[in-house]
């Protein structure tokens, strides 16, 4: 019991595994932005600076803006990855179902056009 390792939801896998990389970038960016504002309350007039480094002077839009961008492509991305893992799955039941006996019959299932 002690060797097992607690995952996302008690799962292990690559769902698991990519839905604790997408936590992890969460926490990237909510750390940089946290540590953003405790940088910049440290001196008065670092927080402007700090919005002003974030946005190019204001040229990509407001610091809601970009953060929320940030966090809209992090989010479009396990979305897609959540997607792509529904599609493949008549793939991946077929390849669980393959049981080679020999390179020929390995290769017919990856090569062949049928589904």
């Amino acid at each position: 019991m002690a060797d097992q390792v607690a995952v996302f939801g008690g799962r292990t896998g690559a769902m698991a595994h990519m839905a604790s990389m997408v936590a992890d970038r969460f926490q990237a960016v909510a750390d940089a932005t946290s540590a953003m504002l405790a940088d910049a309350a440290a001196a008065p007039g670092r927080l402007a600076e700090a919005g002003r480094l974030l946005t190019d002077n204001g040229a990509v839009g407001s610091v809601a803006s970009v953060l929320g961008a940030a966090t809209a492509a992090i989010a479009a991305a396990l979305v897609l990855a959540l997607a792509v893992r529904y599609l493949l799955r008549p793939v991946r039941a077929r390849l669980k179902t393959v049981i080679p006996e020999n390179a020929e019959r390995m290769a017919v299932p990856f090569i062949s056009p049928s589904a």
